[in-house]
This record gives C-alpha cells, sequence and structure tokens, in this order.
C-alpha cells in the first residue's frame, strides 16, 4: 500500500523567505516566512511546518522534534513522529533557541539562557553542542562577492547564515537557502520552497515532476529542487503544460508560448485559435491543443496549424499508436487528416470530458464508465463513480490513477477492480491534477502539493 510520505508538502506558501537557519549536523532548520522546513543533506526534505512567520527555530535530528518562535513571540513544540503541535507560553527578547531530547534552551538578547521542558517546566542544564544554535553571525567574504546566475535565479538579499562542519547555509529573501562547499568555496545546490497554489498541471518526465502553480514552475527531481518565478515570464503566466522538444523545450501559456531558456523569447497564438489546452506527443513530437486549432512548433519556433476548426470546441486530446481522438463539444471523435468520425459504443455516441494519456492507448472517463481505447478498440469498464467529475488521470504499472474533484480512486485495468484511495488529512474542495513517480502519488489542488 502507498503510505502517505509527506503531507502538505510546499503547502500553501512562501518558504523561501528566510528569516534565520539553524545547523542540524547534516542539513538545516529554516524559519521561513510561512512557517519552519528542515532540509537533510542526504535526504532532502524532512518535515514541513505552517506557522505565522517565526523568526527563529530549532530541529533535534535525533528525537524529529522541533520548536519555534513566531511573530506573536509564542514558543511552541512539534514532533514530527506524532504530527502534533503544543503552545508553550509566550517569550520575549529571545534571540536564539536550541533542542535537544524534548529540553528547549531559550538564548536572551543579555546572553542568558533558560532551560524548559515541553510542557513550560523548568529543566536541568544539557550539554548542548553550540554549533546547533542559531547565532548572528557575518557572511563570509566570498559568499558577499558572488553572482550568481541570472534574474531569475538571483541571489537576492541574504538574510541569515549558518556554518555547518563543512558547507555553508545562506538563507536569502525570497529565493530559499544556498548551500555552498566551503573547502571548495563554491555553490553545491540551493533549496528554493516556493510552491504556491492552486496547482493548474503536474508533468512527470521520467523521474522528474514539474509543478506549474501560480508562483511558476518548480521541478522536483529526487532531492533536487529548482524554480522559474512569475518574474521570467514578461508577457504574463497563465500556464498550461510544457512541450518538450529535440533542440529546444517550451513553456506552454494559455494565450502563447516561451522558450524553457533565457530569454524566454514569447510567441502569442493566433487569436482565432483561441486558448491553449495541453499538449499531445505524435511520433513527430508535440501537438499543442488549442480551443478551436491543432499547432506544431517547427525547429524555428515558427507555430504551424495541423488544423483549424470553426464551430466545434477542442475540449481534450489524446494520441494511440498513430490515432489522433479528441473530444468536441463533449463526443469523442477519432481524427484522420483534417476529417473526423464520431467514436460510438454500440450505436451510442461516447459522451466524455477529458482523456488521460496512458502508454499505447488512452482512457476516456465517460457519462457510463471509462473507456479504454487501444488502437481502434474501444473496451467500456464500468464504474461507481461519477467519471465525468474526473480532472486528471495517471497510468501507473497496471493502475490508472483518476483524480476526481474531491477524491482520487484507482482502477485495476486487469481486472475492471475500483478502490477510493484514502488520503489523510486532505480537505482540499479542488484536486486539479494528479501524477506519479516510483509508487507515489503526487496530487495538486487549490490548497497545494500533496504526496502520497
Amino acid at each position: 500500500m502507498i503510505k502517505l510520505l509527506l503531507f502538505a508538502f510546499l503547502y500553501l506558501g512562501n518558504f523561501s523567505s528566510v528569516n534565520s537557519l539553524q545547523f542540524t549536523g547534516r542539513g538545516f532548520c529554516a524559519a521561513t516566512e510561512k512557517g519552519v522546513f528542515v532540509y537533510d543533506m542526504s535526504r532532502g526534505i524532512v518535515a514541513s511546518l505552517l506557522a505565522d512567520n517565526p523568526y527563529v527555530a530549532a530541529y533535534d535530528p535525533s528525537s524529529g522534534e522541533l520548536a519555534y518562535i513566531d511573530a506573536h513571540g509564542v514558543l511552541s513544540y512539534y514532533s514530527t513522529f506524532f504530527g502534533t503541535i503544543k503552545r508553550i507560553g509566550q517569550v520575549s527578547q529571545v534571540k536564539g533557541i536550541g533542542i535537544q531530547n524534548g529540553v528547549i534552551m531559550l538564548i536572551y538578547r543579555n546572553g542568558a539562557k533558560r532551560f524548559i521542558t515541553r510542557l513550560g517546566q523548568p529543566a536541568p542544564h544539557i550539554y548542548m553542542d553550540t554549533m546547533k544554535i542559531a547565532k548572528d553571525r557575518e557572511i563570509p567574504m566570498y559568499l558577499r562577492t558572488r553572482t550568481y546566475q541570472n534574474a531569475c535565479y538571483a541571489f537576492y538579499r541574504a538574510t541569515s547564515f549558518a556554518r555547518g562542519y563543512n558547507y555553508d547555509y545562506v538563507g536569502t529573501n525570497g529565493t530559499g537557502v544556498f548551500i555552498f562547499d566551503r573547502t571548495m568555496k563554491r555553490k553545491l545546490s540551493s533549496v528554493f520552497l516556493n510552491i504556491e497554489p492552486p496547482i493548474y498541471r503536474l508533468i512527470r518526465v521520467f523521474d522528474t515532476v514539474y509543478v506549474l502553480h501560480s508562483r511558476g514552475i518548480t521541478k522536483i527531481s529526487g532531492k533536487y529542487n529548482a524554480s522559474l518565478t512569475t518574474n521570467c515570464f514578461q508577457n504574463g503566466f497563465y500556464p498550461v503544460d510544457i512541450l518538450f522538444g529535440e533542440k529546444e523545450n517550451y513553456v506552454i501559456n494559455r494565450h502563447g508560448y516561451y522558450t524553457q531558456e533565457e530569454p524566454f523569447f514569447f510567441t502569442p497564438f493566433s487569436q482565432e485559435c483561441g486558448d491553449a489546452q495541453k499538449v499531445v506527443y505524435d511520433s513527430k513530437g508535440g501537438i499543442v491543443v488549442l480551443r478551436h486549432c491543432l499547432l506544431r512548433i517547427t525547429d524555428k519556433g515558427i507555430p504551424r496549424k495541423l488544423l483549424k476548426l470553426n464551430k466545434e470546441d477542442i475540449q481534450d486530446a489524446g494520441i494511440t499508436g498513430e490515432n489522433l481522438y479528441l473530444i468536441l463539444n463533449g463526443r469523442l471523435v477519432r481524427l484522420n487528416d483534417t476529417l473526423y468520425t464520431e467514436v460510438d459504443y454500440k450505436n451510442e455516441p461516447i459522451i466524455a470530458s477529458r482523456i488521460i494519456q496512458g502508454i499505447g492507448r488512452v482512457y476516456i472517463p465517460a457519462k457510463r464508465g471509462v473507456f479504454l481505447v487501444d488502437g481502434e478498440h474501444e473496451t467500456l469498464i464500468r464504474s461507481p463513480f461519477n467519471m465525468l467529475d474526473v480532472t486528471d488521470g495517471v497510468e501507473e504499472e497496471g493502475s490508472v490513477y483518476f483524480s476526481l474533484k474531491t477524491k482520487v480512486v484507482e482502477l485495476d485495468v486487469n481486472n475492471g477492480a475500483w478502490r477510493n484511495i484514502q488520503i489523510e488529512n486532505i480537505r482540499a474542495n479542488n484536486i486539479t491534477a494528479i501524477t506519479s513517480i516510483s509508487g507515489r502519488l503526487y496530487i495538486g489542488t487549490d490548497r497545494g502539493l500533496y504526496i502520497k
């Protein structure tokens, strides 16, 4: 069974405006504008917690416990094991904090130290590695004099600094945390946690997920995260999909497309084609599906029309073999060159609103269930769910996962069995997208990104 690995991952807000950093021995704990997150150099993100603009935070790797002080001076304790938050009490004039084995150490501005338990009771002094206590430090010269990449990935104003055993960590105002190898004096990586709901689309490419959201595009590949912010897209940002080509990749916007590399050239779509819907791929490459047109982008970045419809609206598209299927005004059709024929099942039209692309076949959530289309053969699988509510879907090792507006369901293609996927604590009113990698489901919603 797939387990819920991380709830509310990169959930609701800006974790990239960093107030303070604490070295944890294998990574760092960051107090940010929207909460606290903990990053491990070998494991990636190990904790993410919403809080009201905490200015200081600490993490104990041995117990998985967090302590932080928010903008109102409230000291709180969080257990990653139990997933519980406890408000300890009000504090003031605190400039540093540490936690070890359930004991919290507060360092005051006058240098005094106070040790308390998670229940707010006095505790005996314990040994605590001073390297784990956030302190005011000057950023080394080799970090202050560097210039990084371009305006879309700029190393903006540094806000905090933590010195590790072999690494230096620099927190910034809006671009996350930069990690440096102190010996080589070079940047190793950066951690940019700024996925802002709603999620528009999730795109899986081998072992990578591209998240299209309201703050830009975030690429997640294992422990690696990188983002393009909306500042990169000067002609507006209404993301629809990404087209991957042999020579160039394109960010498909609602009204045009950008090159995915700087300087992000923009080409508008013809107004007669309407808004872009998605990208599908045939043996010749990517096809952009718009409301009234199908377009192919040439090697020179120029759009070329494959089809123009005057009256019908294209709602969705999919490809199996050399057959292109479209949903026109709610009915499934098969396209042959520029002519199309309506697809029926037992002399009745197939009423649908979505096409889910699989490998060598497509799945059509429809009024009567799900139609599996392989070549020119349609097979109906009955469903206990209202498949006209499907927003997205993904094929994974003999199963298909469908996201409905408020739930996720699984279809076993081999035996036609259905299962409702339990997602603990999810409170989204609108599930917008879904994909999967290595047994993990990535679920995009109007409240953030969930990983199960």
